[in-house]
């Protein structure tokens, strides 16, 4: 066992329902709802959804009666939210270091160890996310001899951690949470 996987604990729920009608229009409605203890409790669960479409163009009378080269044409779409736990486990919770011989202040841990206030708590961590849009088109040409796919896709993150670059006084008695 990884010790991410010591620190992390996750449960998902995935769920997919297909739906076609007169096999050319095609949706599918998908979604995720996934956990992580790496967040505080009221923020753990996630949803994540996607949605997709598409249309066999090649099954449309108008079309499969006056184009005879082209034996599939498919047209596809989809837009889907994903999340990520990559925060760092338990930011969260106000964490100390034990070092030894009493309380340190600031950044003092040099000529006073002791228990060390790490980062202060962050209780707004969350699921950072992507969504993501995806556009394609299928074709089988010449009694399936030639086949072509083409897809255009783009991504978008949000919501993602980082360490901030301020500084505080060493009066506080701790760092800049993530």
């Amino acid at each position: 066992v990884s010790n991410n996987a010591k620190e992390n604990a996750t449960l998902s729920y995935v769920g997919r329902v297909n739906y076609s009608y007169a096999d050319k229009y095609l949706l599918e409605v998908a979604g995720r709802y996934d956990s992580s203890t790496k967040f505080a409790p009221d923020k753990r669960w996630g949803l994540f959804p996607s949605l997709s479409a598409g249309w066999i163009i090649s099954e449309e009378p108008f079309f499969r009666d006056n184009v005879s080269f082209v034996d599939q044409l498919k047209f596809r779409g989809s837009v889907g939210l994903l999340g990520g736990d990559q925060a760092k486990p338990w930011l969260w919770r106000q964490r100390y270091t034990y070092k030894s011989d009493g309380a340190v202040f600031g950044g003092n841990e040099v000529r006073n160890p002791g228990l060390k206030l790490e980062a202060m708590p962050n209780p707004d961590v969350t699921w950072d996310n992507v969504t993501k849009v995806n556009f394609g088109i299928d074709a089988s040409f010449l009694n399936g001899r030639m086949n072509l796919t083409v897809d255009a896709f783009h991504g978008h993150r949000y919501n993602m951690l980082y360490t901030r670059g301020a500084s505080i006084p060493l009066t506080v008695g701790g760092i800049m949470p993530d």
